[in-house]
């Protein structure tokens, strides 16, 4: 639901879902990585950058994690931190 609320341009309500889903379950890294991307989309790019680090703490070899966090970096001109990913 939070991707079909995302993907709808939802943001808020989808964020609202997915951290709901979080208190159920919070070692579901797709959650993290759902919200993740939602606070990318609309610039909250610290709250994006903590919620991928979250995902990859409990999922560190998620080959789309590790992609979309390294691009997350270098759109916030992090590059030797991205290099790190």
């Amino acid at each position: 639901m939070g991707k079909f609320l995302r993907d709808s341009g939802l943001y808020l309500q989808a964020i609202k879902f997915v951290t709901k889903a979080m208190d159920l379950d919070p070692l579901d890294p797709n959650s993290y990585a759902v919200r993740g991307d939602i606070h990318r989309l609309i610039g909250n790019y610290d709250r994006a950058a903590t919620d991928f680090q979250k995902a990859l703490e409990i999922e560190s070899n998620d080959l789309y994690l590790l992609n979309t966090f390294a691009w997350l970096l270098i759109m916030t001109k992090k590059h030797a931190e991205a290099e790190q990913v």
